[in-house]
This record gives C-alpha cells, sequence and structure tokens, in this order.
C-alpha cells in the first residue's frame, strides 16, 4: 500500500508499506492491504510502518487524521517527526523537565507539553 505523511511544512514520508499501526483516539489501529476505506482520528503516539515484519520507520504524530482508501494510507497532522529527526538526549532532558514542573490537572497546556515530551522520547528512544 501508499503511505503519505504530511504535516503543513512538508511531506514526511511517502512510499510504500506492508502495515501501518497508529494511536487513534479509541486505540491502536493496523492497516494492511485492500484495508476497506475509512477514516480515523489520531491521538499522540507512535506510528510505525512495516516492510515485512520488520519495523521500517518510526513517527511522532501529535493528533490528526488518518485515511485509508483504494490502498493509500493519507496521514494529515499538524505536528509530527520522524524518528531519526528526534535527538534522544535532548528528548530526555525535555521530559525530565517537564516531569519535575509536575503539572497539575487544571494546568492542559502542561499536561500537554508533558504528554508530548513523552511520546517524542519514546519514538526517539532505540528499539
Amino acid at each position: 500500500m501508499n503511505v503519505e505523511i504530511v504535516t503543513p511544512e512538508r511531506v514526511l514520508y511517502a512510499g510504500e508499506a506492508d502495515m501501518l499501526i497508529a494511536r487513534g483516539t479509541q486505540g491502536e489501529v493496523g492497516i494492511l492491504d485492500n484495508h476497506e476505506p475509512f477514516v480515523l482520528a489520531l491521538d499522540y503516539g507512535e506510528l510505525r510502518l512495516y516492510h515485512g515484519d520488520t519495523v521500517g520507520e518510526r513517527f511522532a504524530v501529535f493528533g490528526g487524521f488518518l485515511e485509508v482508501r483504494d490502498n493509500v494510507v493519507s496521514v494529515l497532522s499538524d505536528d509530527a517527526a520522524a524518528a531519526g529527526e528526534i535527538e534522544v538526549d535532548a528528548a530526555a532532558v525535555d521530559l525530565e523537565r517537564l516531569r519535575a514542573q509536575k503539572p497539575d490537572a487544571d494546568d492542559a497546556a502542561g499536561l500537554d507539553e508533558l504528554h508530548r515530551a513523552e511520546v517524542r522520547f519514546a519514538v526517539a528512544s532505540p528499539r
């Protein structure tokens, strides 16, 4: 299947994949060739592209939409990054700084920033 991952600034990925795993707002979903058409609201999380049984590319995705139609998967997100673009040491420092701030339940912006940092660190970390 053909996969395209796009942000307002650029195309992060355009190519083939055998399977895609993404985090929707209701949990993870797997997409294979000939999947039924549908649209999915994306949550913050890791998006993985498989080539055979191997994870080829990983991305940190922060919301958006995924559409499947005619063996084409289109991912549209306001904010996303390829794993190789995220410096793991900087992501770790950022995550620890935000955890130390301990945002409370009323601090939506602080909790959002912490959640983003957790996803960035998880995607940047080697498997």
